[in-house]
Order: structure tokens, then C-alpha cells, then sequence
């Protein structure tokens, strides 16, 4: 018989139901009926999100699915989501959610882990086209998020090349020395152009 792997799902930072808790949780659900899966959490739960949670866990008697590192100081971090085979971003379409920039994804592909998104998201959906490294979700459905991660954990080859794809576009494209030389063009470019830079 082939051995069974437990897929480990991580989400980087706290995590609310803003930032997608409950489709996470009922998707990891999901999956476990099919699949042996844990949810790191690199962060943590708090208040009503926290409550729901562990209330969630109880009633289904799932509290070795999920993972809570708490925090951590910042050279840990790196270490507890390197362990991830897939990492999530699951931001409910609000305000906010549309127009902010979530750097997590930078942290899944710097670790070589291919992503599972929601697809409202402009930069989500350049980096899934143009690098190959992740896929796309409704992120309001547990469902969609459920199949997904089936998906990937059911065509491994595939999700290691995402995986593969991603530690490539890092070391390419997005990693802090190759931003800052674009960073620091952009603002040559917008000072210089100010009547007042220099004076």
C-alpha cells in the first residue's frame, strides 16, 4: 500500500473571519473526509473568530486538524511555513480586501509553496497566469476551496511544479534586491519630476 501523506495547508498571519477563516476551516473540513490534512495557522485566532473556532472543532471533534503557532518572533516565522505543502489566502471580497496588498504570497513563494488564492484579486490572478505557481478560488465558498485543495493534493506532480515554478519567480522577480531597484527608479522618476526636489 502507498503511504498516506498529510497535506499540510498554512495560512500566514492571524487569521479572522475577514481574512477567511470559516472557508478555510469548513474547506480543510471537507477535504479531511478524502484526504489526511492539518491547517497551520503561523499566527493565531483571536475573540469572536477564536470562539467560533474552537466551538467549530469541538462539534466535530477536529481539534487535531488545525495548528496555531502563536506568535512568534520573526526569524521563526520563515521555519513554520516552510513546513506548508500549500498556502492559503482566502480575503472575503470587502472594501479593504480589494485595494490592500497581502504580502503572504510572497512568503508561500519564497518557500517554494504553490498558493491557492481568491480570485478577485488582480495581483492573485497575474502571478497564477504569468508564473504558474498557484491557482484561484471563490474565496466566500468553502466548496470552491474544498476542490481546490483536492485538486492539488490529488495531482501532486503538478502541484510540486507550481511549487517548483514558485521558488523560481522569488529568486527572479520577488525578492526585496530586485524590487528596490524598481523602487528606487520610481521615485527618482516621481522627485525628479517635483519642481521642488533639489532646491
Amino acid at each position: 500500500a502507498l503511504p498516506i501523506y498529510t497535506t499540510v495547508l498554512v495560512h500566514d498571519g492571524h487569521l479572522g473571519f475577514d481574512r477567511g477563516l470559516k472557508t478555510m476551516v469548513q474547506a480543510v473540513h471537507q477535504v479531511s473526509r478524502k484526504h489526511k490534512v492539518v491547517l497551520r495557522i503561523v499566527g493565531d485566532v483571536f475573540d469572536e473568530p477564536r470562539a467560533w473556532l474552537d466551538q467549530y472543532l469541538a462539534r466535530h471533534q477536529l481539534e487535531a486538524m488545525v495548528e496555531r503557532t502563536g506568535w512568534l518572533p520573526y526569524e521563526q516565522v520563515g521555519k513554520n511555513i516552510a513546513v506548508g505543502h500549500i498556502g492559503l489566502i482566502a480575503l472575503q471580497k470587502l472594501p479593504n480586501n480589494i485595494t490592500t496588498s497581502s504580502n503572504k504570497v510572497f512568503n508561500y513563494l519564497l518557500y517554494g509553496i504553490p498558493f491557492i488564492g481568491p480570485d478577485f484579486r488582480l495581483a492573485k490572478i497575474k502571478l497564477v497566469r504569468e508564473e504558474q505557481c498557484g491557482v484561484l478560488a471563490d474565496s466566500s465558498s468553502p466548496e470552491s476551496y474544498a476542490a481546490a485543495i483536492s485538486d492539488m493534493i490529488e495531482h501532486r506532480d503538478r502541484t510540486l511544479a507550481m511549487g517548483w515554478r514558485a521558488a523560481r519567480a522569488s529568486e527572479r522577480k520577488y525578492r526585496w534586491s530586485h524590487m528596490e531597484v524598481e523602487m528606487v527608479s520610481l521615485y527618482r522618476r516621481i522627485l525628479g519630476q517635483h519642481p521642488s526636489y533639489g532646491n
